[in-house]
């Protein structure tokens, strides 16, 4: 069969490359899969359609060519999963920890996912596992609350300080307590220690 469909690559004149599988453990490959299937669909639906893989009706392949419309959902997915995808990968591949990147990207994510929901020329099932998308997304979110370091690095960066939560519309309960976490850490690790003065009586005994 991968003989065959490298001779449909060259028929139809796309690079010729093999159709990969979906990784079960790594969610996130399935964008990958997807926008490679796109490459491949004239290759794809020509290979289903040969004489060859069709003569036995048990063993058909023709079962598994995907309609038109089949194609155009595949096509509204996969931007949202290729987000993903590239999201995950900036972020794992960094050499160092990028903290400041990671509440904009969340943002940047859920700013976008919001738009694909809300678009009503995409199929339903589209926005249905947009929803579910954007739900992890927050969930991950939430994660940012148990430590101080990634809002104390959106606020220690020059690029963004406090203006990017007012930017972002983020609710004042949440700006306040960022004002908060800045106190806190300020007082806690890095307020110089009060310096204590001799009574005047001992100063005079040490002065010879």
């Amino acid at each position: 069969m991968q003989e065959d469909l490298t001779e449909k690559h060259k028929e139809v004149g796309i690079a010729v490359q093999k159709m990969i599988r979906a990784v079960i453990t790594r969610w996130l490959t399935h964008g990958t899969v997807l926008r490679c299937a796109l490459v491949l669909r004239p290759a794809l639906d020509a290979l289903c359609d040969m004489d060859d893989w069709n003569r036995n009706q048990k063993k058909a392949i023709n079962w598994f060519k995907l309609s038109r419309c089949e194609w155009q959902f595949i096509e509204q997915l996969c931007p949202m999963l290729v987000m993903l995808s590239v999201a995950s990968e900036r972020m794992s591949s960094s050499g160092v920890p990028l903290l400041h990147e990671v509440i904009p990207l969340f943002d940047l994510l859920i700013s976008k996912f919001e738009d694909i929901i809300v678009n009503t020329n995409l199929f339903p099932g589209v926005c249905a596992a947009t929803i579910c998308g954007c739900a992890i997304l927050c969930k991950y979110y939430l994660k940012t609350d148990d430590s101080y370091m990634y809002r104390m690095a959106m606020i220690m960066h020059p690029g963004h300080k406090m203006s990017y939560f007012w930017e972002q519309k983020w609710e004042p309960e949440w700006i306040d307590r960022c004002y908060d976490i800045v106190r806190e850490i300020w007082n806690e690790q890095y307020k110089p220690a009060p310096v204590t003065r001799m009574p005047e009586k001992q100063v005079s005994l040490l002065i010879p």
